[in-house]
Formats: structure tokens, sequence, C-alpha cells
């Protein structure tokens, strides 16, 4: 009896399409999820800022502007060495009570993010 051992073409063909359609389908939705982690991650962080700003007006009657923001700042009283994707941060805008603050993102893949903090404390979060 003669016996063969291994795969035939055919099964190897089909193996592999079916591998193709698989990377096919699942490669656009990985980087749907890397895309919104991005964005969730620039939203948290620039929500960390406003809210440590809000503590800051209210200790101090002013807003905080630094010039920019690195990894961390102990005046501000946040800590960005976590984060994976945005940790540098520009200020504009002067700290008195009758100007805005706006902070802005590295950019990361073409998109920065940027909160402007007006007189009022209102504050907006928009891709720039």
């Amino acid at each position: 009896m003669n016996t063969v051992k291994g795969f035939s073409l055919i099964e190897l063909v089909v193996a592999i399409a079916i591998i193709g359609i698989i990377s096919v389908v699942s490669i656009p939705i990985y980087r749907g999820y890397v895309k919104r982690a991005i964005e969730s991650e620039a939203q948290t962080v620039l929500a960390e800022i406003d809210a440590a700003q809000g503590i800051y007006y209210t200790r101090n009657k002013t807003y905080y502007n630094s010039g920019s923001l690195k990894s961390s700042d102990s005046n501000l009283g946040v800590n960005f060495s976590r984060n994976k994707y945005y940790t540098g941060f520009l200020c504009s805008g002067a700290s008195n009570l009758t100007s805005e603050v706006s902070y802005k993102t590295n950019t990361y893949n073409g998109v920065a993010y940027q909160i402007h903090i007006n007189q009022t404390g209102a504050s907006t979060i928009s891709k720039v």
C-alpha cells in the first residue's frame, strides 16, 4: 500500500486564499481601531489639561501659560509620560483674565488637536 503524505496543491491554494480574505477584511478594521485610539488619547489628554487649568485658575485667578508642556509639569499638575502618541503641547495666549488660552498637541500621522479655554472657562476641543 502506497500512502501519500502532505498537502495537495489545491489544498494549499485554498488555505492561502482563506488567509488572504481574512487579512483583507481585518487590516482596515485594525487601522480603524488604531485611529480611534489615537483620537481618544488626544481628547483625553486635552480634557486633562482643561481640568488642570480649571484647578489652577481657581487657586490663582489666572490661567497657567508655560509656552509649552512636555511630559510633565508640576506647576499645572499634569503628567503625560504614559501617553504613546501625544506628549508635547504648545500653549498660546496670555494668562490674564481677558484672554483665551489654547493648547495644541504635537502632530501624529498628520493629525493634531487643539483645546481653547476662554475667559469664562468654557473649553472646546477641535481637530487641527
